[in-house]
């Protein structure tokens, strides 16, 4: 198993060894069927792709704790349960992990954030002890 460091590095390689047309990457993110945000360093969203949008969060206040984090501490944080409620729907759960982007001499300009909708684990989690009762009568 390789780490994710080897893999971001394995990832970078593979790019510019083949010189991979930016057209071609953007066209691959924009296809993940997880959803993939960058912010700045303000916390701000200035790209989504289309699982992300999917997702219909217009804030990202649920997630703000964990960019804020990641941003102050140049750091990836992972949160495996982050509840959002879009206006007139559900109520969702997200698996999030930021990942912040370090510019040689100037820090931190921004992060990555992946997300992947985890709201079916998350019910049937809720539903495990209930389930474990009636199996016990």
């Amino acid at each position: 198993m390789t780490t994710s460091t080897e893999l971001a590095t394995s990832f970078t390689q593979i790019v510019e060894m083949h010189r991979v047309p930016r057209a071609a990457l953007d066209a691959f993110i924009e296809h993940l069927s997880v959803g993939v945000l960058v912010v700045d360093r303000d916390g701000r969203a200035v790209y989504m792709n289309a699982a992300a949008r999917a997702l219909r969060i217009e804030r990202l206040d649920p997630l703000k704790w964990a960019i804020t984090r990641a941003l102050l501490t140049e750091e990836i944080v992972r949160e495996d349960q982050i509840q959002v409620a879009p206006l007139g729907e559900p109520r969702r759960y997200l698996s999030a992990c930021v990942s912040p982007v370090r510019v040689t001499g100037t820090g931190v300009t921004s992060a990555f954030v992946v997300l992947t909708d985890v709201t079916a684990r998350a019910r049937m989690e809720a539903w495990n002890p209930v389930i474990e009762t009636l199996v016990n009568l």
